[in-house]
Order: C-alpha cells, then structure tokens, then sequence
C-alpha cells in the first residue's frame, strides 16, 4: 500500500507533517480528515512494506528499547510528548518511524499516548502499556520509560547470551555434518574403486562408509529435492503458532534445557512483577500482563491469575502450579509479608539471572569442547578406516 507524506494542522492550528497509509490520495485525504486535521499537503513518498500483517523488515525490538531510552531522555528535556515525538521519529529506521508517527497523529487527535500505544501491538507488548497507563495517570512518564528501556535492555542481554550458548554448539554440529557430507561425497570414491577392485573384507565400517558415499553420488539429486521438501514441510508447520508451541513444550522438557527454560522463565516472571508492581500497576493486572508473556505457561498464569483474585496470597498461588522454584516462591513470600513484594521480586530475578548465567556458562564450557571432540572423531575415524583398508590392500598386493 502506498505511503503518504502529509502538512496539515491540528484542531489547535499548529503545523504537523507526517506519513499515512493509503491506497490513493482521496483516501489519504479521507483518513487524515478523520482524525481532525486540515491537511495542506499530500505527496506519496514510497511504498510501505507491509502487507497482511507481514513485512519484508522485520521490527526490531532493539529499535524500539533505543526509541524509548531516547524519548526519556527528551522528555526529560523539559520537550512536550507530541514535539518529542517529531524530534525522534526521523532518526528511526523506516517501519518504526511510520508507526511512530500513527502515534503523534493519534495523540495530537486526542487519543492518550497508552491509546496511541495500544493501537501498535507488534512494537509495544501489552506490559509495556500497562506501565505507560500508570504514568500517564501519575504524571511520570519520562521516569517509567526509562525503567522500560532498562528493563528491555536487560533482557535483550540475557536472550543474547541464551542464544550464544545455543549457537556455538550447533555450528560446531552443523560443520561436522558438512565435513561429512563433503567426505563421502569428493574424498572417499577417491579410494572407493580401488577397495572394491582388490576385494576382500574392509570391515563393517568401511563397507558402510563406501555405502552411503555411492548412494550420495548416485542418489544426490534425489537426496537434496528430499530434503527441500521437508525443510519445506518443516517451515510450514513452524507458521502455526499451535505447532510452534508443541514443539517448544518438547524441547524444554529435555532434562539439560528443562533447568534452563525454569530458570529463565523465573528470572522473566520475577522481573516483570518488580517493574509492573513498582511503576503502580496492580497485583491482579500485572499477572494479567505478564501472561501474555510466556507462550509456555500452559494456562498456569491464568490458574495463578484466578486464584490469586479469589483473595489467596500469590506465593501459595505459585506453590500450587510449580510454576516457579521452591526457593523464589519462599522469597516471594517473605515480600508479601514484609509489604515489599516489588523490591523482593526484582532481588529474585537479580538471583535467577545470575544462576541463568552460571548455568549457560558451564553449558558452553562442556558442549563447546564436547563438539570439537566430536567432530574430530568423526573426521579422525574416517580417515583412519580408509587408510587401514588402504594398508590392507596395499598388503595384498605385496
């Protein structure tokens, strides 16, 4: 759909410009008429990247902690939201920048900045607007954005260390099944017909070896159209969410990432509470909020939502589902008790991220070394066996 850049004033008369999507200039017109301006300009400047809720860009939340730090600090300036707004969006990257300036149009057209917010899912999570709800009504919203963009910047931290533990490890397996697949497919036929000329027993592993590097040469074509096809298949089963969902329940059930999905998901859980409840949102609201985070709560937010409504503490919610350690939910308690469950939850999560880190760390130092192992033995073991039947042949013919 194209993209329309637009001069107009507000109901107040004051000069506005910004970008609207539209598919013709009427229909920029239209819309922009809709929200109370008196446009003086429309020019298209590009065509936007979106369509049916996907996008050729995919937005980055990073950007999106960087814009929220930065209005903070704007705002702390002493500059009205709307001009704050105006000052920052230009510098952002293209699909933030529109959607951010669909915020300053909303609010110069009387929506609040949580309305606005809300409007935009895809950049700004259900907890971010609860917390912008409660500044707005405190009148501290540079304050509170600045504890959202900490918060998000820890952990954006912490999901990077998570996959750098994970990717190391699998490169090292991904490299050692294409040193494999280049073996068989360049090294072995090398010596493949001189063992089969001589005869004789190579042994089991060298017959097998032998084996799979004929049937790659001769069945190549057919083996990668079989593969396409089931990454193929693999991708479209990875599209729903259900299917996404089922296979990450799987995955964290294993017995090594089991530890580290409760750590994380205590660490996550612990932190969200101290940030929600801190900024002044409500016990019940905030578990509101942070079940939309966990995709892998199996409905046991929900059940710990309902019962802490019926009027029972959160800690003995959270001891009846074991969604959480023992040790965080005695912690928990204490905070209940002593009336200081926000400063509690944040030291919780403070413990956890820390275990997280131990954890990842000790993961890492056994795999990493365990792969190059691995992948020694396999290219060792390779070698070894064709240079033995080599020797045997060579034997042979003496």
């Amino acid at each position: 759909m194209p993209l329309f850049q637009y001069k107009a004033l507000d109901a107040d008369s004051r000069f506005v410009t910004g970008e609207i999507e539209a598919a013709n200039p009427g229909e920029a017109m239209a819309l922009l008429d809709e929200r109370g301006l008196e446009v003086l300009e429309t020019t298209q400047r590009r065509t936007s990247h979106t369509k049916k809720g996907f996008s050729t860009r995919r937005l980055s939340t990073r950007d999106v902690t960087t814009f929220l730090s930065e209005l903070s600090l704007v705002l702390r300036s002493g500059v009205p939201l709307t001009e704050a707004l105006s000052l920052l969006e230009q510098g952002l990257p293209r699909r933030l920048g529109a959607i951010i300036c669909r915020v300053r149009v909303d609010i110069l057209s009387g929506s609040s900045l949580m309305q606005a917010l809300q409007r935009h899912p895809e950049a700004f999570p259900d907890d971010l607007v609860a917390m912008v709800r409660v500044a707005e009504a405190g009148g501290c919203l540079d304050a509170v954005l600045e504890e959202i963009a900490t918060q998000r910047s820890r952990a954006e931290a912490l999901f990077d260390k998570i996959n750098s533990s994970i990717r190391y490890p699998l490169f090292l397996f991904c490299t050692s099944i294409g040193v494999l697949i280049f073996f068989l497919a360049f090294i072995v036929p090398q010596f493949s017909t001189v063992i089969n000329d001589i005869g004789g027993d190579p042994g089991e592993f060298v017959k097998t070896i032998l084996f799979l590097s004929d049937a790659l040469s001769i069945y190549g074509n057919e083996i990668a159209i079989l593969l396409l096809m089931i990454a193929t298949i693999v991708y479209l089963i990875l599209r729903k969410a259900k299917a996404r969902q089922a296979i990450f329940n799987k995955f964290i059930s294993l017995p090594l990432i089991r530890e580290i999905a409760m750590l994380h998901r205590c660490a996550l859980f612990c932190r969200s509470l101290s940030t929600l409840l801190s900024q002044g949102v409500t016990l019940t609201d905030s578990l509101r909020v942070i079940a939309n985070l966990f995709d892998g709560g199996n409905g046991k937010l929900e059940e710990i939502l309902m019962t802490v409504r019926r009027g029972s503490r959160l800690s003995d919610a959270l001891s009846e589902t074991n969604f959480l350690p023992s040790v965080a939910v005695r912690m928990l308690r204490v905070g209940e008790q002593t009336g200081e469950l926000a400063g509690v939850a944040k030291r919780t999560a403070q413990l956890y991220e820390t275990k997280l880190v131990n954890q990842l760390n000790r993961m890492t130092a056994i795999f990493g070394p365990a792969a190059i192992i691995f992948v020694s033995a396999l290219i060792g073991s390779l070698i070894v066996s064709i240079m033995s039947a080599l020797l045997s042949v060579n034997q042979m013919v003496m």
